[in-house]
């Protein structure tokens, strides 16, 4: 995926979020010459990954030694609602609830929800760039009160099936019809866990971890790079 540009990996990275990137468009990296050596700052990590959904852009999620949880949006809320003892959800809004249930399960989730024409950095809005520093942030322990924690899935990487990726409507997922200028909901898990066994030394040990099972990261910055690389068309064949 990383290393075949005409994958679809490489069409998530469009600068507007959702947007299939092709040919010419411009990346998310764009507004910033310096995005990916600031993505492995530890500033970069302090910010409220929930604004929008819980809280504002100074509030820190009231965590402590929280994990942080990848995988499909509606396994996440399984996850955390079992973590939290929570039942039935009585309406209202889907990712404030997503977010109250997964802080109240003590878990770092990313749940990004404003949007900001005009801002960028740790400002912007989501995009897979975003999803990239939490990422990053994540695999290296430095999420608002991680710690050591690390990391945990709501669905095993094992389990995951790339013909879903290819054809997302076999999820039954959310926005899951056949989409030529948008990518799925469903497309970013797959992103992530392309991206972690890029930057994880043991990147074997994603596909034996059960779900809920804790997987902590031997950070390689040089995957990183290489993934930097290849993202921009850059990387050595």
């Amino acid at each position: 995926m990383v290393h075949d540009k005409t994958h679809k990996f490489h069409k998530l990275w469009n600068k507007f979020a959702w947007i299939n990137r092709n040919e010419g468009d411009d990346a998310c990296w764009s507004y910033d010459t310096h995005f990916f050596e600031n993505a492995l700052k530890p500033e970069s990590c302090d910010v409220n990954w929930l604004e929008g959904a819980y809280g504002g852009q100074h509030d820190r999620p009231p965590y402590h030694g929280a994990p942080a949880v990848l995988g499909f949006d509606n396994t996440i809320w399984d996850y955390c609602s079992e973590v939290a003892h929570i039942g039935n959800w009585n309406g209202g809004d889907w990712n404030q609830e997503l977010a109250r249930r997964c802080v109240q399960a003590n878990m770092n989730i990313l749940r990004i929800m404003f949007s900001c024409a005009d801002c960028t950095g740790s400002r912007a809005g989501w995009n897979m760039c975003r999803n990239l520093q939490w990422v990053t942030c994540a695999v290296q322990g430095r999420l608002p009160n991680q710690g050591s924690a690390g990391i945990r899935f709501a669905k095993a990487p094992k389990e995951l099936d790339t013909r879903e990726m290819d054809n997302p409507a076999l999820t039954g997922g959310w926005w899951s019809e056949p989409h030529w200028q948008h990518y799925a909901v469903s497309d970013v898990f797959f992103g992530e866990v392309c991206v972690l066994s890029m930057l994880c030394r043991n990147s074997w040990q994603l596909f034996s971890v059960n779900r809920g099972d804790d997987f902590v990261c031997d950070f390689n910055e040089a995957g990183f790079h290489e993934l930097a690389a290849a993202l921009q068309g850059t990387a050595s064949e």
